[in-house]
């Protein structure tokens, strides 16, 4: 492992001293996980950006012209059951409420 030494603003500090308590790990913990996440973050938009390069327009067309061009069987849509949608709501005293609606947006 390498020890590396960041300045932050005491601000941030502090915060990633909460958020690190809230998660019930270290500091050190938090920041490596941090890191990681954008990290990730990065090099995947790199791999698509490269993969995209290689694509060409004539092999998008050939393919997207073998789709039919029928309208959506509705009800086929959303496994026939509907999506769950969860609406949040900040209430005056800083809980936060929720509800759950089934429904499917394309119908």
């Amino acid at each position: 492992m390498t020890a590396l030494t960041v300045r932050l603003p005491n601000s941030v500090h502090q915060k990633v001293r909460e958020l690190a308590e809230r998660e019930d790990i270290s500091v050190n913990q938090f920041i490596a996980s941090a890191l990681s996440e954008k990290m990730a973050s990065v090099l995947t938009i790199d791999f698509l950006k490269s993969e995209s390069a290689k694509g060409n327009r004539s092999d998008f067309d050939y393919f997207l012209s073998m789709v039919p061009n029928n309208a959506p069987d509705k009800s086929r849509h959303c496994g026939g059951r509907g999506l769950q949608l969860v609406h949040l709501k900040m209430r005056k005293d800083s809980k936060i409420a929720f509800s759950k609606t089934t429904s499917c947006p394309l119908r």
